[in-house]
């Protein structure tokens, strides 16, 4: 009878996992398939209608320096945050693009995250990190979806 309800508590933790995980998939895929659907002179974007241009360069501006990153640059007027992080095993970096429409009725995001695993020359775009970003800045300027 132990070996029974040990089993079935080993099967309700890996039944839990996978729904959390299939939970955190389908929110990254929402924020990628939005991401590839926007596109801004052949460029792939976010946008938010209503956001202003502070808010949204702050919500990211803490989105980015509250993860792994160390921030390398930052330019207000150019809407641009550059950041990256070294592990023992790989490194990371991301460039953030924020642009205000003319008429300032709505911001556009771009992300450009790359991770470089190992001892590869070049690096690879991180999909699992530009979800995490926009996450976050999302959480950060108060946007519920």
């Amino acid at each position: 009878m132990k070996k029974i309800s040990v089993a079935l508590m080993l099967i309700f933790v890996l039944v839990s996992l996978i729904t959390v995980q299939a939970g955190k998939k389908n929110q990254c895929d929402k924020y990628l398939v939005n991401y590839q659907a926007v596109k801004n002179g052949g460029q792939s974007y976010l946008e938010y209608p209503g956001l202003k241009f502070q808010e949204a360069w702050m919500a990211m501006l803490q989105a980015v320096s509250g993860s792994k990153y160390t921030l390398q640059t930052s330019s207000k007027e150019d809407g641009m945050i550059v950041a990256d992080y070294e592990l023992s095993s790989h490194s990371r970096t991301c460039t953030v693009f924020i642009l205000e429409n003319p008429d300032s009725t709505k911001i556009s995001i771009k992300i450009i995250a790359k991770i470089k695993p190992g001892n590869l020359v070049g690096y690879v775009r991180d999909k699992s990190n530009i979800c995490d970003l926009f996450k976050a800045f999302e959480e950060n300027a108060g946007i519920t979806n």
